[in-house]
């Protein structure tokens, strides 16, 4: 009876030992309820998801048999890993022991399933289950003793890139079987934010671009880690020759210019330890779109697959600044004729003359690619025939609150001006333009000076 005693005795601390290894090799999870291990017919695994529809497989690592014969149980790797282990160097493979006896953030235990998740990747070895997240929990039940790595994949409509995890269905001391573990999953998704110094540009204005992206976390081991930015101009804006700059130490980052199309394309291994990651650049508005707004576009390309395929997934980012016009027109003030011919300086709110125009054939005259702001229109030429300009200014602001490319008091982009002139008190009908006038007026000068010189020419003859 002692020595039937000392070896079930002998047994139980030998399972305490392997249960003590166990608990430690696997990454962390959380076990909830327990049965007798004769009893157990299959425990529930539930997966917080990181996104509503996100999906998940469990492949099966160990396999843990309970022989109730010799109250006894047993663990091995699977086929599957087994069949992986083939495939490494001699050096590299590992017993089922040893595996059990690295530590939950070891990265011995990392490096092992990051291997074994690309594996199963690229021999397309199935699933042991798999479930999909619904309202951001993805449940899989009857799940059989073992202990399973569990591999997510972001879906269309979110693509967070998971770290490896583990579910485990193991006895204790007791011989006593959890029934449920929840895993809290550890993913991280990529973010692009866009922003401009400036709202709204004037015609050859700079604008400073500022892209700010959040560096996800792969896994250890991951093969896929593309990390691509490219950022498409609008039409009518170039970018700045050597104005980019990336807060990222040298070589980590190559910056290729194709037109109007930008490319950062990054090693990821060489910014994987920061937060985020700026870029900074600077367009020029050479012919700013009026009213449908200028959308500059930037596009974020990553992997959101770590092992096996390389499955790319964009997060865009878009910024949108507008320009606006202003519609000029000029016309008698007691019959309304358009005049032609007459030349506005325009100024902004600093001082600085933007433009100078002349009106048409219809009186009007387009000062197009305007900044929000107020101006100043001063005319410099009157039309022929009518009153010359003295001091003659008109103050004009451009608003638009909504920022939608409709300016306040309108209702598109364009604001309309209507300025009157009424003819002057010398108005001398011509068919010339104003230089005919000059003509004309120096033509009666020298016949004024003429007959004068005549009359004095008399009186000198009428005194002698």
């Amino acid at each position: 009876m002692k020595t039937t005693k000392k070896k079930i005795l002998t047994l139980l601390l030998s399972l305490a030992m392997i249960m003590s290894s166990m608990s430690v090799a696997f990454a962390a999870e959380d076990p909830s309820g327990s049965t007798a291990i004769g009893n157990f017919d299959g425990g529930t695994v539930t997966i917080n998801a990181s996104n509503a529809d996100d999906s998940f497989a469990l492949y099966k690592v160990v396999d843990i048999t309970y022989n109730e014969t010799s109250n006894s149980v047993n663990y091995a790797f699977t086929s599957g890993v087994e069949a992986y282990l083939a495939t490494l160097p001699e050096a590299d493979r590992v017993s089922v022991e040893t595996y059990q006896g690295w530590g939950n953030e070891s990265n011995e235990l990392k490096a092992f399933l990051a291997g074994y998740a690309e594996y199963v990747k690229t021999h397309s070895v199935a699933s042991s289950y798999a479930a999909t997240a619904s309202q951001g929990v993805a449940t899989v039940s009857n799940v059989a003793l073992g202990q399973y790595m569990v591999l997510g994949t972001g879906s269309a409509t979110g693509a967070y890139i998971y770290q490896i995890m583990t579910a485990t269905f193991k006895p204790d001391e007791n011989l006593n079987v959890n029934t449920g573990v929840t895993l809290g999953s550890k993913a991280s998704l990529p973010t692009l934010t866009k922003a401009a110094n400036k709202d709204s540009v004037s015609k050859g204005d700079e604008i400073e671009y500022t892209l700010t992206i959040g560096v996800p976390t792969y896994p250890v081991g991951a093969k896929n880690k593309s990390f691509v930015v490219k950022d498409a101009l609008p039409s009518g804006f170039t970018y700045k020759a050597e104005s980019q700059s990336v807060d990222v130490v040298a070589n980590a980052v190559d910056f290729a210019a194709d037109g109007k199309n930008l490319t950062w394309t990054f090693d990821y291994d060489k910014i994987s330890a920061l937060q985020t990651v700026t870029i900074k650049y600077t367009v020029t508005a050479a012919n700013p779109a009026i009213t449908t707004g200028n959308t500059n576009t930037a596009t974020l390309t990553y992997s959101k697959s770590p092992f096996g395929n390389d499955v790319k997934y964009d997060i865009n980012a878009s910024k949108t600044v507008y320009s606006y016009e202003l519609d000029i027109t000029k016309e008698d003030k007691s019959d309304g004729t358009k005049l032609d011919g007459v030349v506005f300086d325009v100024y902004n709110s600093s001082g600085a003359k933007v433009a100078t125009v002349t009106t048409n054939n219809g009186g009007n005259a387009t000062v197009s690619g305007l900044a929000l702001g107020e101006y100043t229109l001063k005319e410099t030429k009157a039309a022929t025939g009518y009153a010359d300009p003295i001091n003659v200014s008109l103050n004009v602001t451009l608003s638009d609150n909504n920022l939608d490319g409709v300016l306040d008091e309108d209702t598109d982009g364009v604001h309309s001006v209507t300025i009157t002139n009424t003819k002057g008190v010398f108005n001398i009908p011509t068919t010339g333009d104003s230089g005919t006038l000059m003509f004309t007026f120096a033509a009666m000068a020298l016949m004024a000076l003429a007959v004068a010189i005549m009359l004095v020419m008399r009186r000198k003859q009428a005194r002698r």
